[in-house]
């Protein structure tokens, strides 16, 4: 089998085709008008691959919290795609998206993969939207067979793109110099990223052997209360609308509420050691920048001691 190429817009469009999905190729990117969205496939040279997708229904302003807090809890609690909230007033849209890193290139299983991926994913999120918010679906809506469950084995290019297994990203924390632990009953190897003084939980999973996922947690113990959380998650969305990685969303305990920030790959086709060193080393560096980011902006402004 070959070892991965370049990532093309040709080679996007020549997936489209085999799967007989009617799309247009220009301005460098792929688009496709598929059942309650648009969607635009593109190659940010050299370094992404990113899949972007608009739903066709308009967010009523009235409804903007609502669907709101469905988007944060859907990007802390599913591996993709990312959703946003994008516009204002009364020209609120949902945009999703979903990304791989394309660096080291990809083989045509791996690209085969990331795409079909890309796009179940994304249907599968506007469908639970059109179940969750009906009254914003203002097209006809065709009924869809239920979906399948897959009983393939990922197979990977023994030789070119290995399977991604624990032992290898264990193997990429000893290389780097980074402590970590391997939680046995979770699958996941567990370390801390160290920022300004501070420290982030983070983990590495395999679930299913089919993603890599990442996740960063900051423990920001701000209050729960309705109106503060409806606060971070409009900070949260504005961040995950500018960037393809990570997707920050917010969950509570009782200490109060928190941020994490996910990233989530695709290794069904496995990952060259290249790709998974870049995988694992800029995915690790993302989190801890956003996170970074995300507590600066977020933490409480100090108190005024001046007696002013």
């Amino acid at each position: 089998m070959s070892a991965p190429t370049d990532v093309t817009t040709s080679r996007v469009a020549t997936w489209f085709h085999s799967q007989g999905m009617r799309h247009v190729v220009g301005d460098g990117a792929v688009r496709v008008s598929l059942e309650g969205f648009d969607l635009v496939v593109e190659c940010r040279a050299p370094d992404l691959l990113v899949a972007t997708a608009t739903w066709r229904g308009l967010v009523p302003g009235a409804q903007e919290d609502s669907v709101r807090a469905h988007v944060d809890a859907h990007n802390g609690t599913r591996l993709g795609p990312s959703a946003v909230l994008r516009g204002q007033g009364q020209e609120l849209r949902l945009v999703a998206r979903s990304g791989a890193f394309i660096t080291h290139g990809m083989t045509d299983a791996q690209l085969r993969s990331a795409l079909g991926v890309a796009v179940e994913t994304l249907v599968v999120f506007f469908d639970d939207v059109a179940a969750r918010f009906p009254s914003l679906v203002t097209w006809p809506v065709v009924e869809r067979p239920e979906r399948e469950e897959s009983t393939t084995v990922p197979f990977g290019n023994r030789d070119a793109t290995p399977p991604v297994t624990l032992a290898r990203v264990m193997s990429w924390f000893e290389s780097s110099g980074l402590a970590y632990d391997l939680d046995g009953e979770d699958g996941t190897v567990d370390s801390v990223l160290d920022s300004q003084g501070t420290g982030y939980e983070y983990a590495v999973a395999i679930p299913g052997r089919e993603r890599l996922h990442l996740r960063g947690v900051h423990w920001a113990g701000l209050p729960s209360d309705e109106e503060t959380s409806a606060r971070v998650r409009g900070v949260l969305n504005g961040m995950n609308d500018a960037v393809v990685f990570p997707t920050l969303s917010t969950f509570t305990d009782d200490d109060g509420l928190h941020v994490r920030a996910d990233i989530v790959l695709d290794v069904y086709e496995g990952m060259s050691q290249a790709q998974l060193d870049q995988a694992l080393g800029t995915g690790a560096a993302f989190i801890r920048g956003a996170l970074d980011h995300a507590a600066g902006v977020l933490a409480p402004a100090p108190e005024d001691v001046s007696g002013q």
